[in-house]
């Protein structure tokens, strides 16, 4: 049985079929009786188009292939329907900062930042978790425990993770999950990656976790000014092949090795013609933290150079004022 939201907002496909899919289900209204509600709300809205679904093609259908876009389709099955580009921004942001931990049967999911308002956001658009101020790291903490918003994550997550440390963390999940839900359902562990482009919103959340907005001014004696300025976008990971995936994506820039740690790796776009593949991006995909105030005066300081006004004394101390501000995060939590 398919049940189809008519609410063109919501696109929503769910299918409960088997009787162990319902009991997973009602498993989870019991746990979560404030969904509950929202259930019969919902229902209310639906037109139901009988249908016959095996098994092993719905299976099929649910998984995604190298070169498939971000799949949302088991999320939306149990939770209420949110954006697909909040979704793809919220991944990439957890790739870059989030834990998916297994503590011998403890399953847990915490995202640590500065920045307080980012994580009440995402707890409001999930509408689970909390947040809380850690004196330990001096940080704030978005932490998910309870199993029914776990496995909420889960289904988030499964095919839609891009760094393969993170897809093997899902996996221990995903195990314990099946160990503990038994004999309500099966969870299919996808170990394939969506394929990134410019018309999705992961690496704008992976920018938001991992990404920096760099004016790189040094000193050139032979210039008018005595300075050369040089405008960057800069992403780091301990990850290479998803740097390189971001480079391919953006089509510019390149991925080198950090000296200090060689571990890590850095990917960095620095051509002025360049980069205008990275503005265009991230006008369409907006930031959500702090760094969307540092991208638009980043934005403004490559406007004044455009202009030519880095080649001038009064424009130059103008940028250079300017540059001090972008990364500025004394005010992150007004």
């Amino acid at each position: 049985m398919t049940l189809l939201f008519s609410d063109l907002k919501v696109i929503k496909l769910h299918y409960m079929r088997k009787k162990k899919m319902q009991n997973l289900h009602h498993y989870f209204l019991r746990l979560c009786p404030h969904r509950m509600a929202k259930e019969k709300i919902a229902s209310q809205k639906t037109t139901i188009i009988s249908a016959s679904i095996k098994r092993n093609n719905s299976n099929l259908a649910s998984e995604t292939l190298r070169g498939a876009s971000f799949n949302f389709t088991e999320f939306y099955k149990l939770h209420k329907y949110i954006e697909p580009n909040w979704l793809e921004w919220f991944i990439g942001f957890v790739e870059g900062d989030g834990g998916i931990y297994t503590y011998n049967d403890r399953l847990s999911f915490v995202i640590t930042q500065d920045e307080s308002a980012i994580l009440n956001h995402i707890k409001d658009k999930l509408g689970f978790g909390s947040v809380r101020f850690d004196k330990g790291v001096q940080s704030y903490r978005y932490v998910v425990s309870d199993l029914p918003s776990i496995v909420l994550l889960a289904h988030l997550f499964n095919g839609n993770l891009v760094l393969e440390h993170r897809i093997r963390q899902l996996a221990l999940w995903i195990n314990k999950i099946n160990k503990r839900l038994a004999n309500l359902t099966e969870f299919n562990h996808i170990t394939t990656s969506p394929a990134l482009s410019l018309k999705d919103g992961w690496l704008s959340g992976i920018t938001d976790a991992e990404g920096c907005f760099n004016i790189n001014i040094s000193s050139r004696p032979a210039n008018t000014v005595g300075f050369y300025t040089k405008l960057r976008f800069i992403i780091d990971q301990n990850d290479a092949k998803a740097l390189n995936l971001i480079r391919n994506v953006f089509n510019t820039g390149y991925v080198s090795q950090r000296k200090s740690n060689l571990s890590a790796f850095r990917y960095t776009s620095e051509s002025f013609k360049g980069l205008e593949t990275v503005v265009y991006y991230f006008n369409a995909f907006p930031l959500k933290t702090f760094k969307k105030e540092a991208f638009f005066k980043w934005c403004a300081i490559r406007v004044m150079m455009a202009n030519k006004e880095h080649l001038h004394v009064e424009g130059f101390t103008k940028i250079r004022a300017l540059a001090k501000l972008v990364n500025d995060k004394t005010k992150i939590n007004d």
